[in-house]
């Protein structure tokens, strides 16, 4: 039907269609609406992620849509894989490249002229793509079963490494077992996966490698030992024993000896594992730290405990009431606290507890010690406090060391009832009264030490029946009165009677102590000459103190044939006269201190002899001249020390010149 249009000057023929061409043309505007219309020439290898997004939109909304890969080329229905001839001009197709749009044909390669080569251009964008997706996932599934295979290679043990884990699980708590940052984490992953060592499984060697690992890696072993083959074959193999292990004939550890080898960290509770152990010596460790394992107390066949000069802290674990065979133990230099577990009274077989240098403290464990066979006890440098009046009865005692405690009271006459006392050292502590002549009944004594006390009154003439007497230490007390005879200590080394109140003058008794070679007299108030008949003790003699005392005379030139001597303090005395110039041929003096005196004259050139001589003190004397240049050469060629009074010498190489504000 024709109609005319009522509103425009022209007229338009209209048609009238019917209702099933209108319904199809509708049909085919919706599709071309929803039709999507992909350049592919707008894409490249920078922006590809937008075409997927196109292509996902298309896929996933089931709409239509068409690519053209090349400005010259046609176009590719997604739908239908047909052929659509759209006009060339930008008009009828506004997707298309032209002069109008910014091109970007360059970075699209030709695939070819005709629509075959099109077509293979085309489906090898979208192929790529869908490659590119199926390669990820490729890569993915593939890192995924590498990463199954490993975990599978630690789940799935063989039956070996299923025995040695249930081993493991029996004595460890299995989430410290599987922390692979712990030592019993690390022990267990090289026992199942690492250890090379084909051996017969059994309960107590697996137990005794993971003991063995476990210190390796709990001490530092892969960072901070020193040259070690632990961890490498057999660890009791003869001749090839893990350094520092001796075994039996069975392959059972029994000696674990760690002596300055780099160990740090912390002793880990599984090196009560050890059972055969029998020998454990762990020291001169200082980055050992932490505290003392309790399960020390399962070896039962210990004798022999060491754990000494490391840095280990806390308190001494309850061990006795187990390891009843232990002979030796040895806890010094730690920093150990509170007190002695009473139950090492049941230490039967103990010989030798030495626990000094720590911070331990309580009462002196006498009592809980005088049913053991122990001979040898060294408490000292610790805060144990109390007397001594229990000491008496440790009858097997032999080396007695209580020295730098906080014991206080007297020195009890029945200590002659302590008959194999060899050694007694009570130095620094607080102990009063007087020295009890019974004292002289320990025959057998070698070293006596009282030192750094309150004691005071004379000192009994017992002493000298102490005749294989050693070391003798009685200083810095308050003792009076002369030295008694002692010429009978014929072994002496050591006699130290510095800083008391003794009187009198020198003794010839102590000018015929043999074998002396340390000889402290001062800070005394001894009178009268330096003995002459000290030379008899030429053989033996290198430190004669005599500083500080009221001593006059001229000073013997007797002492020049003291071959041996390498200290002579004589200083702050009353000493008159000249230096002597013999002096020169005591070749090993190494200090000579002659200060605060009135010696007078020069000072020898005969000096520059003593090529070992490191320190010489002059000031505060009558001296005048000036100082050799040949003793001057000393300062330069050996560091010689050289105080001098330089407004009466002239001195240009003195360290120190006197008076002044260093000189003192």
């Amino acid at each position: 039907m024709l109609r005319r249009d009522l509103e425009g000057s022209q007229s338009k023929p209209i048609v009238v269609e019917d209702a099933l061409t209108r319904t199809r043309r509708s049909r085919e505007s919706r599709e071309q609406a929803a039709r999507i219309h992909i350049d592919l020439t707008d894409f490249d290898e920078a922006n590809d992620p937008v075409l997927e997004r196109e292509l996902a939109e298309i896929a996933l909304s089931g709409r239509v849509g068409t690519f053209s890969t090349h400005a010259s080329d046609n176009v590719m229905d997604v739908e239908d894989g047909k052929d659509i001839m759209y006009s060339r001009d930008a008009a009828d197709c506004p997707s298309w490249r032209n002069p109008a749009y910014k091109k970007k044909k360059e970075q699209i390669p030709k695939w070819g002229k005709g629509n075959e080569s099109m077509r293979s251009s085309l489906y090898y964008r979208i192929a790529r793509s869908d490659r590119l997706k199926l390669y990820l996932v490729i890569a993915l599934v593939v890192l995924i079963a590498l990463i199954i295979g490993i975990v599978f290679g630690y789940l799935v043990l063989s039956d070996r490494q299923k025995a040695i884990d249930g081993i493991l699980s029996q004595v460890t708590d299995s989430k410290l077992l599987k922390k692979s940052k712990s030592p019993q984490g690390q022990a267990r992953e090289w026992l199942l996966f690492e250890d090379n060592e084909k051996y017969a499984i059994t309960r107590e060697r697996v137990l005794q490698r993971y003991a063995l690992a476990t210190l390796y890696f709990g001490t530092g072993g892969k960072d901070s030992w020193l040259i070690s083959n632990w961890l490498n074959g057999d660890e009791c193999a003869r001749g090839q024993e893990w350094q520092g292990l001796g075994c039996n004939d069975h392959g059972e550890v029994r000696t674990l000896l760690r002596d300055n080898r780099g160990l740090s960290g912390e002793l880990p509770a599984e090196i009560g594992l050890l059972s055969a152990l029998e020998n454990l010596i762990i020291k001169n460790e200082a980055q050992l730290t932490g505290r003392i394992p309790d399960t020390l107390a399962d070896l039962r066949e210990l004798t022999q405990l060491g754990l000494y000069k490391n840095d280990l802290t806390g308190s001494i674990p309850n061990l006795f009431e187990t390891i009843v065979n232990l002979k030796y133990l040895n806890l010094e230099g730690n920093h150990l606290e509170g007190s002695i577990p009473s139950s090492i009274q049941q230490m039967t077989n103990l010989e030798t507890i030495v626990l000094t240098g720590n911070k331990l403290e309580g009462l002196v464990p006498v009592a809980s010690l005088t049913d053991t066979k122990v001979k040898f006890l060294d408490l000292g440098h610790n805060q144990f406090s109390g007397n001594l009046d229990l000491v008496t009865s440790l009858a097997n005692i032999e080396h007695l060391h209580l020295d730098h405690n906080k014991i206080t009271g007297s020195i009890p006459a029945t200590i002659n009832s302590m008959t194999r006392l060899k050694s007694l050292t009570l130095g620094g502590n607080g102990l009063t009264g007087s020295i009890p002549t019974t004292l002289g009944d320990l025959g057998r004594i070698e070293h006596l030490g009282l030192q750094n006390n309150l004691l005071s009154s004379g000192l009994p003439n017992e002493l000298g029946r102490m005749t294989n007497m050693v070391s003798l230490n009685l200083s810095r007390n308050n003792f009076s009165g002369p030295i008694p005879n002692i010429a009978n200590m014929d072994n002496l080394v050591s006699l130290q009677l510095q800083n008391n109140e003794l009187t009198g003058t020198i003794p010839e008794s102590v000018q015929q102590l043999q074998s002396i070679e340390i000889l402290f007299l001062s800070s005394n108030d001894f009178v009268g000459t330096i003995p002459m008949g000290f030379n008899r003790l030429q053989r033996t003699l290198k430190g004669l103190y005599l500083s500080d005392n009221g001593l006059d005379g001229a000073i013997p030139d007797q002492l020049c044939q003291l071959s041996s001597l390498e200290a002579l303090f004589i200083d702050s005395n009353q000493l008159t006269g000249t230096i002597p110039v013999c002096l020169g041929e005591v070749k090993d003096l190494k200090q000579l201190y002659l200060f605060q005196n009135d010696l007078n004259g020069s000072v020898p050139s005969s000096l520059q002899d003593l090529r070992y001589l490191i320190g010489l003190g002059l000031e505060d004397n009558d001296l005048t001249g000036s100082m050799p240049d040949e003793v001057c050469d000393l300062a330069s060629t050996v560091g010689l020390d050289i105080w001098a009074d330089c407004d009466e010498i002239t001195c240009s190489c003195c360290n120190v010149c006197c008076p002044s504000g260093d000189c003192i």
